[in-house]
């Protein structure tokens, strides 16, 4: 999300997602799922 509160992204895991994290980089993305399950992403083509 940009600092104006508009979603730059979305993504959806198997199970609930518990908590997420952005790198300073603003294109590294880690979420943790229930199933304890972590999601690295990778944003692209973000202007």
């Amino acid at each position: 999300m940009r600092e104006s509160g508009e979603a730059i992204a979305t993504f959806m895991g198997d199970g609930a997602l518990f908590c997420c994290a952005a790198r300073p980089d603003g294109v590294t993305i880690v979420a943790g799922e229930a199933s304890e399950r972590l999601h690295f992403l990778r944003l692209e083509n973000i202007e």
